[in-house]
């Protein structure tokens, strides 16, 4: 079993006040910088390197880099990631879109066949109602200067909510509007996610994950 470490270029006595894990996407893919620290320090873009760690092994770095790019209210904008596609080094491109109150709208990133989005719609409460997933046709050659010529729906889910006391019910709508899976997200009394479990309608699969706040 290997253990992947991000290992971020600034102080680490920056790092408890720059990243933001309250909602457990730290490294998830998902923007988690808290941007009111990247905003007041004026902070542009963060480079890091990525080394590999086996079982009782040293810290082996990969020659792999991730880098990423802020605007003017601290907002993640851009994210460059390399990694290896067989031998052959490579890279890739992940860019977000938010509207007036700071909601991920589109989240697009290239792979080897082009680009592909995600998409969300919210309700009053901010709150995703509607996600896409999309196939991205670029205008251009150039995967670093995207400008979307046509975009293409690939799979389509609708979500609706019940707050039970401390427990959110989230449901999953597929195309047809039919309810195919069931999340449940507890939090404790100062608001913070400590359980999250998913169950299937069809098969009735379930899936539970048990947060440690500390």
């Amino acid at each position: 079993m290997r253990l992947f470490i991000f290992m971020l270029i600034i102080p680490t006595s920056f790092l408890g006040q720059m990243l933001d894990n309250r909602g457990c996407a730290v490294f998830s893919g998902e923007p988690f910088f808290y941007t009111d620290f990247i905003r007041s320090n004026k902070i542009k873009s963060i480079k890091g390197v990525v080394s590999t760690k086996a079982d009782l092994q040293v810290i082996k770095s990969k020659g792999l880099s991730t880098e990423f790019f802020f605007d003017d209210s601290g907002s993640l904008i851009k994210q460059f990631d390399s990694f290896y596609r067989g031998k052959k080094k490579d890279s890739s491109i992940t860019t977000y879109h938010y509207d007036e109150k700071k909601n991920i709208t589109t989240k697009r990133m290239s792979d080897s066949y082009g680009f592909f989005s995600y998409n969300y719609g919210y309700n009053d409460n901010g709150d995703v109602v509607s996600k896409t997933y999309c196939r991205d046709e670029n205008s251009t050659n150039n995967k670093n200067d995207f400008k979307l010529k046509k975009q293409y729906t690939i799979v389509n889910e609708t979500y609706s909510y019940v707050q039970k006391d401390s427990c959110i019910q989230k449901n999953v709508h597929n195309n047809h509007g039919g309810v195919y899976q069931k999340e449940y997200y507890t939090y404790d009394e100062n608001k913070l996610l400590v359980k999250v479990e998913k169950k299937l309608i069809v098969n009735h699969k379930k899936a539970q994950i048990n947060l440690q706040v500390q």
